[in-house]
């Protein structure tokens, strides 16, 4: 083949296109756990600090499972539809909540059901509720003293 006609140049740049795509495809399928797994501890983290906890990376999950005792989702009457404990810590429908969409939902008049997180600390029963949750909490109940994190 004929290294300087243009049809030569197209080929040659289309194949190292389909060939770069095919890696980067292959790569994201090959890190998809990793990245889930990482976002996992990130999420576990925020949780934690809410608490006023802070382990290291690779103590977060082991931490995790030790301060949250339950996992619940609420319904927006403050009812309980679902409990999850033991095992089911850290991989229940309530943590793989995604409490941003669940917000929008709820903005355009949908029931959702969003977590609510029970630890124990120090011998005291902690609650972490999502940030709309306390915000609403507070001026409902007028509960400024307490500090909401």
């Amino acid at each position: 083949m004929n290294r300087d006609k243009n049809s030569y140049v197209l080929i040659y740049a289309a194949v190292m296109v389909i060939l770069a795509a095919v890696l980067l495809a292959g790569a994201a399928i090959v890190l998809r756990p990793a990245q889930q797994e990482n976002a996992n501890i990130d999420k576990m983290q925020q949780i934690l600090r809410a608490l006023g906890q802070s382990p290291d990376k690779s103590a977060v999950i082991s931490t995790y499972k030790d301060l949250i005792k339950k996992e619940l989702l609420v319904n927006e009457e403050g009812q309980v539809v679902k409990t999850f404990e033991g095992e089911e810590v850290g991989k229940s429908d309530a943590f793989n909540a995604n409490t941003e969409l669940s917000y929008k939902l709820i903005a355009k008049g949908e029931k959702q059901d969003l977590p609510v997180y029970v630890a124990e600390v120090n011998g005291k029963t902690l609650y972490v509720l999502p940030p709309q949750w306390c915000r609403s909490v507070e001026q409902d109940l007028g509960l400024h003293r307490y500090r909401c994190r």
